[in-house]
């Protein structure tokens, strides 16, 4: 094959490879309860034909208001199982297969958004396999991998937008609203584009601005309250409007682990977090440096400020809570990835002082990051995804051990009905296997339960009286 030929195979061989590894990090057991949860929600909306208002699940809640601000996610997840035959493990293992593709889907929206702002291949494809790796620990089935998809989909919009490709307006309104009934970070989109907007009304006055980017900073300022009227087209209104407000400024932020703060938490203990760390650190010695360069050339980055506000404004979250790490890494990744190239030398700049080197075929380092990656593809199928020193999810399907199986088993054969006293994260599965058979005292929709209810179940699993008390309930 003509030397032109091979390199033009370079590229697509080290994505082929990239999304490899993508696979070997998310193709694990499914250990997080609440999936069930939006299993069990998704067969009420499809076998009623609408979404729940009034708590049923639980003994101790019933009748309570619910919003079940992730319907959607749940129909989703419930149309998989339903295709593979119901309740059992090949519809299981659809759902990894499905979160998944979905993790893939958002590799390759982000690396087309970093190659959208100039990004090489050679500085997006490592930049976004590490960033893949420290998103593996949060990419699970839950909603939030939806979320994640349309942080992705809204990015690669704004960046086609920048470098002057076709992406109309219109195309976010139904993102929008379909991110509004698929998972409460759907305020993020909003936020997106009056980033942009804000970047593009910067840029305009930055010499030399074209006017294009006046007359676009205008434009997205008008879409972002289009965005938040398209949010309302949900089931429920401006109740889930204010949902997710509501929810992260309760008093269940001190009690749950993922909205925990990063530092001076648990999560601190984690790989996860020294790669946030190292995030933080080669993020920011990018944007500087590309700042640096951009003042010695005298050129204003082809990426603008947008990708400095999207680190600084997603870093800020991610400093609130842990659960937004996540977020921050791949809503970074393309503005990352454009401004380690932009610091680069540039082709065409004038040779170095000296004798004039021989011409030679050119350095190559696709193939190199390849072989590292399918390299860490085999190493993460052979040894597993480690969360921490103590904590490692094996490569495979099926159920890991969080999930109780063998004690729902036994409820089973012993025919028990009733209310239940669970422990808090078996009470999805719990209502997924008997509901309305059985209806548990907790599960994780906090926002159900309330802080007062939940601080009382707390003081029954440490207390005797407390117990009793909540028994006789």
């Amino acid at each position: 094959m003509p030397a032109g030929g091979s390199r033009r195979l370079d590229e697509p061989l080290a994505l082929a490879a990239l999304l490899l590894l993508v696979f070997a990090l998310n193709v694990t057991p499914i250990t997080n309860n609440d999936l069930f949860l939006h299993l069990k929600t998704g067969a009420v909306v499809l076998s009623t034909g609408q979404v729940p208002r009034l708590d049923d699940y639980s003994a101790l809640a019933r009748g309570r208001p619910f919003i079940a601000h992730e319907w959607l996610a749940g129909v989703l997840f419930r149309l998989v199982e339903l295709s593979c035959g119901g309740p059992g493990g090949a519809s299981l293992d659809a759902l990894i297969l499905l979160k998944a593709g979905v993790a893939a889907l958002v590799a390759l929206a982000l690396y087309a958004a970093a190659r959208r702002l100039g990004a090489s291949p050679a500085a997006a494809l490592p930049g976004l396999a590490f960033v893949m790796v420290l998103a593996a620990a949060r990419f699970l089935e839950r909603p939030h991998i939806f979320s994640y998809l349309m942080t992705a989909a809204f990015l690669l919009l704004l960046a086609r937008r920048r470098a002057g490709a076709r992406a109309p307006l219109w195309a976010f309104l139904p993102l929008q609203a379909a991110w509004a009934n698929l998972h409460g970070g759907f305020v993020l989109g909003p936020a997106l584009v009056g980033l942009a907007a804000t970047g593009a009304a910067i840029d305009a006055a930055l010499p030399p601005a074209p006017r294009e980017r006046l007359r676009e900073a205008a434009r997205l300022a008008g879409l972002a309250p289009l965005l938040v009227g398209a949010c309302l087209l949900n089931p429920y209104g401006v109740a889930l409007l204010r949902f997710p407000f509501a929810l992260t400024g309760s008093g269940f932020m001190e009690a749950i682990y993922e909205w925990l703060p990063p530092f001076g938490s648990a999560f601190s203990g984690t790989y996860m977090f020294r790669e946030y760390v190292a995030w933080i650190v080669v993020g920011g010695a990018a944007f500087l440096a590309a700042g640096a360069v951009a003042l010695r050339r005298r050129q204003t980055p082809p990426w603008g400020t947008f990708p400095p506000l999207v680190f600084l404004f997603f870093l800020a979250l991610s400093l609130r809570m842990n659960r937004n790490v996540t977020d921050f890494a791949l809503a970074t990744l393309p503005g990352v990835a454009a401004a380690a190239t932009f610091i680069l030398p540039r082709r065409g700049a004038a040779p170095p002082p000296g004798p004039t080197p021989r011409p030679g075929p050119g350095l190559r380092p696709l193939p190199f990051i390849a072989l590292a990656l399918v390299g860490l593809s085999c190493w993460f199928a052979a040894q597993g995804y480690a969360y921490s020193p103590s904590g490692r999810r094996p490569f495979g399907l099926g159920l890991g051990p969080t999930v109780p199986v063998a004690g729902a088993d036994y409820l089973e054969r012993n025919g028990v009905r009733g209310n239940a006293f669970n422990n808090y994260s078996s009470g999805a599965y719990l209502v997924y296997r008997f509901h309305p058979a059985v209806r548990v005292a907790m599960d994780s929709r906090n926002d159900v339960y309330g802080e007062e209810l939940y601080r009382e179940y707390n003081r029954a699993l440490g207390d005797r009286q407390a117990l009793a008390a909540m028994l006789r309930r």
